[in-house]
């Protein structure tokens, strides 16, 4: 994993099972995600840290830990007594807030374990409840060790894509994975059964034309996931599945796309300048602006202004 910075203040705290805050910082820490970054929606550290044990610990938050490193063996409490396991790379152990847990780490003294812990906060589960429209189900969470989790890892990337190309300061970004991982979580590490999809075939016509007017009248505006779905009139999580599939591209995705077409629009007209038209349509500054644009026309926005600035005066000449 790549390092982001060095040595900050952590944002996945360590608790004792008596109520205190570890103190101390008996391990290297990197950073890969902050609450500046990513408006604490989640939270994702790096960890290293050599032969240890980690008694009757807990977090606040819900705690996915997945090795990123070498496969290694380790000991962990299971009632009154430690079990040995394997945790190959890719392994993950889930950790519910408040729960107490003790592990022990008898590696060589040369050898460094490395660890991507994955935080979301008790109220983001509890916000995705009521998404998903079962304010009233009671979710059991339990500590869990399991060899893989693909999916957790798909949305770990996805945090550190965002980081690196500025989008993780999107709050669309951001919630669209907090809501992402507050599924999975509930779904496969809890008890809840979710309904399948309200239909297989996508939006309705109606619908769609709905999300797509909300999302043009307000790409200026900060835009949630939420915000579009209640517009539509449809939970969270079958909006995005269902327009997914009626579009092809998430939500966020598609405005994405629509931001970089109004932008293009206005910087096409020579009266804004890039810095004013990222803002005009909700780009997060020119640098967000400018990366999606190049992605999305393979030039930069400055060349295209150039480009459009000659042709408007070769055919001015002309006339």
């Amino acid at each position: 994993m790549t390092s982001f910075a060095a040595k900050p203040r952590p944002s996945i705290d360590f608790w004792r099972s008596n109520g205190e805050l570890q103190t101390g910082d008996p391990q290297n820490r990197t950073i890969l995600s902050s609450t500046a970054t990513n408006r604490g929606l989640i939270r994702v550290e790096e960890f290293r840290f050599g032969q240890c044990e980690i008694p009757d610990l807990m977090f606040k938050q819900h705690v996915f830990a997945m090795n990123v490193g070498d496969s290694l063996s380790c000991e962990y409490k299971d009632g009154a007594r430690f079990r040995q396991s394997v945790h190959a790379t890719g392994a993950v152990c889930f950790v519910p807030s408040n729960r107490p847990f003790c592990v022990r780490l008898p590696l060589e003294e040369a050898l460094l374990a490395n660890y991507l812990y994955v935080a979301l906060d008790p109220a983001v589960v509890a916000e995705t409840l009521t998404k998903l429209q079962l304010v009233s189900f009671r979710v059991e969470l339990m500590l869990q060790w399991r060899k893989r989790d693909s999916v957790l890892h798909n949305i770990a990337l996805a945090i550190q894509n965002g980081i690196q190309l500025g989008d993780a300061s999107d709050l669309l970004y951001s919630e669209a994975l907090s809501t992402a991982l507050g599924v999975h979580l509930l779904r496969e590490y809890g008890n809840v059964k979710l309904k399948p999809s309200e239909s297989p075939s996508g939006l309705s016509r109606e619908r769609l034309q709905l999300a797509f007017d909300y999302i043009q009248d307000r790409l200026s505006a900060e835009l949630t996931v939420s915000g579009i779905a209640k517009a539509v009139g449809m939970s969270v999580y079958h909006f995005i599945r269902l327009f997914r599939e009626s579009t092809g591209k998430s939500p966020y995705q598609y405005v994405i796309d629509a931001r970089v077409r109004k932008a293009k629009e206005l910087l096409a007209t020579r009266k804004l300048t890039i810095a004013e038209a990222a803002y005009e349509v909700g780009f997060v500054d020119q640098s967000h602006l400018t990366r999606h644009f190049k992605r999305a026309f393979g030039i930069t926005p400055s060349a295209f202004v150039s480009l459009s600035c000659r042709t408007f005066s070769f055919y001015g000449r002309n006339r």
